[in-house]
């Protein structure tokens, strides 16, 4: 009998480091597929907590192999998961700066583009009206690293880095850390930002043109990807199915979303509503961005180099999953 082990709590970066100490534990089994699959998920992507709900995953895998879903804040404790082996499949932003590092982490497809649901927040009482007002400021976001985003940002108001203060605030704290005014600006994320603008806490700044869709692509421990690339894929057949049910279930959708953010339906709705879900192959415009983000770190010296992206992206596996 399959067997389906799930974490309730989320973790932060010790903790996540930790588990990747532990190193990978899958052992293969006689369809040539790994004992188990580690998915981890994040509060913001639907299609994994309807994955663990119908049991596609496990579909997918057939008997024999175990699955199990581990929740975390955000891509910091995700990448060192995922690097170091604990977690075999991830999710959310793309880690530049960890993938630069030479962290084992590979993208094998994208899942996500973002609408709206990401972007800056701001108080509304606070001193921060425009993109011009950001000099001086402490800005709050879930990791050190600069991203893609805050460079266009402060390439429209004339800023650098020197300009600013970056604060890594994990995603569940980062509101709270701007309403206390620890932060001036707080880079944020669905849940998050549409809820924190729906309780008035904060208001959203207008970035104009500076605003970038942004993908949420697929990861891979690289080990992992090499031993059981097929693993990979089926994983891929059961997020499109996933993807397909949310499309022909938006009711329970919400309702399945609302209960495990703890929000109420409407807010659910409004938030499922900021993303654009389709299971794709990476393409141009993803991989312009990440050009973009490894040139403007390698710039501020905080990579060393940027990485091959036709090493880290593998587009066949989403090809064979979409073709089959």
């Amino acid at each position: 009998m399959r067997r389906r082990t799930f974490f309730q709590v989320g973790m932060g970066v010790g903790a996540a480091a930790f588990l990747a100490a532990c190193g990978n534990n899958d052992k293969p089994s006689p369809t040539g597929l790994p004992s188990a699959v580690r998915v981890g998920t994040m509060a913001p992507y639907i299609e994994l907590a309807v994955m663990q709900q119908q049991h596609f995953l496990e579909d997918a895998l057939g008997q024999g192999v175990n699955t199990s879903y581990q929740p975390l804040l955000s891509m910091v404790p995700m990448a060192t998961a995922v690097a170091g082996g604990s977690i075999d499949i991830g999710h959310g932003n793309t880690p530049v700066s960890a993938i630069a590092a030479g962290q084992k982490i590979r993208i094998v497809a994208t899942f996500e583009r973002n609408n709206h649901g990401q972007g800056f927040l701001v108080r509304p009482d606070g001193s921060v009206k425009s993109l011009a007002d950001l000099k001086g400021k402490k800005i709050g976001q879930p990791t050190a690293a600069p991203s893609v985003q805050l460079k266009k940002v402060l390439d429209k108001a004339g800023l650098t880095l020197d300009d600013i203060t970056i604060l890594p605030l994990e995603a569940n704290v980062g509101v709270a850390g701007l309403t206390r005014s620890a932060v001036d600006v707080y880079s944020a994320f669905d849940p998050y930002f549409t809820q924190a603008i729906a309780d008035k806490k904060a208001v959203e700044l207008d970035l104009g043109d500076a605003a970038i869709r942004t993908y949420i692509p697929v990861w891979a421990n690289a080990d992992f990807l090499a031993k059981y690339p097929a693993a990979v894929e089926r994983y891929l057949v059961a997020l499109e199915k996933s993807i397909a049910w949310i499309g022909q279930n938006p009711d329970e959708t919400a309702q399945l979303y609302a209960k495990n953010n703890k929000l109420d339906v409407d807010l659910a709705k409004r938030i499922l509503g900021n993303r654009d879900r389709k299971l794709a192959v990476p393409n141009d415009e993803y991989l312009g961005q990440l050009e973009y983000e490894a040139d403007f770190q390698l710039q501020q010296g905080l990579i060393k180099k940027k990485p091959d992206w036709s090493v880290v992206v593998d587009r066949n596996l989403a090809l064979h999953a979409l073709s089959g």
